[in-house]
């Protein structure tokens, strides 16, 4: 006596199609991250002139990856520190790397979220 499994090849069905839309869906899904990132970056961002906070960047998605970056001339002194002309130091304000924790936290949530969106669209 065998058991019959149902609905193999419905979910067969949908995972060919989510294999053929796959880099299309994960281009757009690291382009959405990367702009979530540039928000929280900046968002970390102390403001005094604005510049620092105006410069968050990130490359075109390329191979299933974007770059978030900040071109300003002290952007690394403020995120990481620096010493002082009198022998202080400013402690870094870690812009970016708490963007980066913050969106780790989510990144699985709305990646979950979007594997569930394919596999229930029909």
């Amino acid at each position: 006596m065998g058991a019959k499994i149902n609905g193999f090849d419905l979910l067969n069905q949908k995972f060919t199609r989510i294999l053929r839309q796959f880099p299309e869906h994960a281009d757009t899904l690291i382009a959405q991250q990367g702009e979530l990132l540039i928000a929280d970056a900046k968002a970390n961002t102390p403001r005094d002139t604005g510049t620092l906070q105006g410069n968050w960047k990130r490359t075109p998605v390329d191979n299933m990856s974007t770059e978030v970056y900040n071109n300003t001339e002290y952007a690394n002194h403020v995120e990481y520190g620096h010493r002082t002309v009198k022998g202080g130091f400013v402690k870094g304000r870690k812009m970016l790397h708490r963007a980066v924790v913050h969106r780790k936290s989510v990144f699985l949530k709305d990646t979950r979220t979007i594997i569930r969106n394919l596999l229930e669209d029909d």
